[in-house]
């Protein structure tokens, strides 16, 4: 099963979202729910989450594949 980028992306970026308004609870109701609205802003507006950002330049001079002889 090949992985879906997209997909996985979003689940990511959902989770941490998530994660925010649990691992930090604010107790003033009103603050909260505007910290909730921000949070769930659809995917690319949060103000948390940058990107993602794709870079299609190699990193790294390439080397010697693992699979040539003498290795």
């Amino acid at each position: 099963m090949a992985l879906n980028p997209v997909r996985f992306a979003r689940e990511v970026i959902e989770g941490f979202l998530n994660y925010q308004l649990t691992a930090f609870p604010i107790t003033d109701a009103d603050l909260a729910q505007q910290a909730r609205e921000m949070l769930k802003r659809p995917l690319g507006n949060s103000p948390l989450i940058k990107g993602p950002y794709i870079s299609l330049s190699k990193s790294f001079k390439m080397g010697a594949d693992l699979r040539s002889p003498g290795r």
